[in-house]
């Protein structure tokens, strides 16, 4: 064995400790996974499976030969078959990205699809080493159709693309650099091995991909509120002193405090899961009138914050107005036995009148406060 098989083995044993680890972590907490999450994780193992098959592939057993030439052809076959797996498992995760919701069943045999033509393929390749073949001595050897049918596993990306395009309005830098992170990375790597043969850098190169997305979006989920996905309170307070630092830089700026009238009344009415309900509902509604732009956080129980670039009183007033339409739209649609609605402040940045962002928060709460007495008078 030379030294380019020993550093093959070292890839692939690289690869599979990476994936143990992911796999490990994900197990541990599975219950508490949002879904994409569990998607990365089973990712993580068809992943892992194929990098055993492949180092099985390339070892010697100590058989005789025609076991071994058995051996080798269900190990490179199994690893063919499951090829396409990782790919449409990725899919999932980067639609699982834009929407906690599940699957109907329509459309997983959509996204399973290369898999499924993959085990077509592979079915007539039994009979006519279209992808590969065992030879008599033993040795893999490509066949005719190996590129065909590898290139075909990356269709992948035009669906990827269009999600991309249709939600382009939803997608935040970060959620952009994951996705190019799930697709340029795997993709290179599997061109450079398919291209130049007797490399290995396709799995390696799916590994690093999933370490960089399970380290930035693990660091990321630490920035989040559990419950609706918008920035926690810390996380806006640090981005919210910061913007105060760039106001020579920038300019003024404007912040919205809202909070949700009624809502005790919901959750001891409706129970606790209405309640989480209504507050994810809201988030979704907060987050779809302002703009990828502006920052939004869930600041504690039903209080939200969004900070915007403007230091128009007449701007913030229009969005205010915007936000208080979608919730009216929103009980229409839901026609549930409660109505939901808030009670809105602002404030606009001055460093003359706020020394510091609780100040300028102070100020925002204050009025908001001040709306939520008009709003209670009004219902009475």
């Amino acid at each position: 064995m030379n030294g380019t098989f020993y550093n093959t083995i070292d890839i692939l044993f690289f690869s599979f400790i990476i994936l143990v680890i992911i796999i490990s972590y994900s197990l541990v907490c599975y219950n508490n996974l949002q879904l994409a999450a569990k998607y990365r994780m089973f990712m993580a193992v068809s992943i892992l499976v194929i990098v055993v098959l492949d180092f099985l592939s390339r070892i010697e057993f100590p058989f005789s030969k025609s076991v071994n030439h058995v051996i080798l052809y269900i190990v490179n076959y199994v690893y063919f078959v499951l090829q396409p797996l990782p790919v449409c498992i990725g899919m999932m995760y980067l639609f699982s990205l834009f929407s906690e919701k599940r699957f109907s069943m329509r459309y997983y045999f959509i996204l399973l699809l290369p898999f499924i033509a993959g085990c077509i393929v592979m079915i007539y390749s039994l009979f006519t080493d279209f992808v590969f073949y065992i030879d008599d001595n033993n040795m893999y050897n490509r066949g005719p159709g190996v590129l065909v049918y590898s290139f075909a596993n990356y269709f992948y990306i035009i669906p990827a693309l269009y999600v991309l395009i249709k939600h382009r309005d939803k997608v935040k830098r970060q959620i952009l650099l994951v996705i190019i992170i799930y697709t340029l990375i795997p993709l290179v790597g599997s061109l450079a091995q398919l291209l130049n043969y007797g490399i290995i850098t396709a799995w390696p190169a799916f590994t690093i991909a999933l370490l960089l997305g399970f380290i930035f979006l693990e660091r990321r989920k630490t920035e989040r509120d559990y419950l609706t996905g918008l920035l926690n309170r810390q996380s806006f307070d640090v981005k919210a002193y910061s913007r105060i630092e760039q106001y020579d830089k920038k300019g003024s700026f404007a912040l919205i405090v809202i909070d949700l009238n009624k809502f005790k009344f919901i959750n001891d009415e409706f129970g606790h899961a209405e309640g989480d309900n209504v507050l994810q509902d809201a988030a979704l509604i907060l987050a779809h009138s302002i703009s990828t732009s502006d920052i939004i956080a869930r600041y504690g129980g039903d209080e939200f914050v969004i900070l915007f670039e403007t230091a128009n009183a007449e701007t913030v007033e229009k969005i205010i107005e915007r936000i208080h339409h979608n919730f009216a739209l929103w009980n229409i649609k839901k026609n549930l036995p409660f109505s939901l609605s808030l009670s809105a402040g602002y404030a606009i940045y001055d460093p003359k009148k706020h020394k510091d962002f609780s100040c300028l928060f102070d100020h925002a709460d204050e009025m908001m406060f001040k709306m939520k007495e008009v709003s209670h008078k009004a219902s009475l």
